[in-house]
C-alpha cells in the first residue's frame, strides 16, 4: 500500500515543474487520485484506496 499524502505531494511537485499547458489546475490530494485512477483505468488497472492508502490492482 502507498501513502496518497506521500505520493500526492510528489505529483505536486512534479506538476509545479511542468510547463503551464500540462499542469492542471488542482493539485489536490483528491486531483491526484482522479488522475490516477483516470491513468491505470486507461491500462485496464484499477485503484484501491483504504483511507489515507492506496494499492494499484491489476484487472
Amino acid at each position: 500500500m502507498k501513502s496518497i499524502k506521500k505520493t500526492a505531494l510528489k505529483w505536486r511537485q512534479k506538476m509545479e515543474e511542468a510547463p503551464r499547458h500540462l499542469c492542471p489546475n488542482d493539485l489536490s490530494d483528491e486531483a491526484f487520485l482522479e488522475v490516477l485512477t483516470r491513468a491505470l483505468w486507461k491500462k485496464g488497472m484499477i485503484v484501491d484506496i483504504q483511507g489515507d492508502f492506496y494499492t494499484i490492482i491489476e484487472a
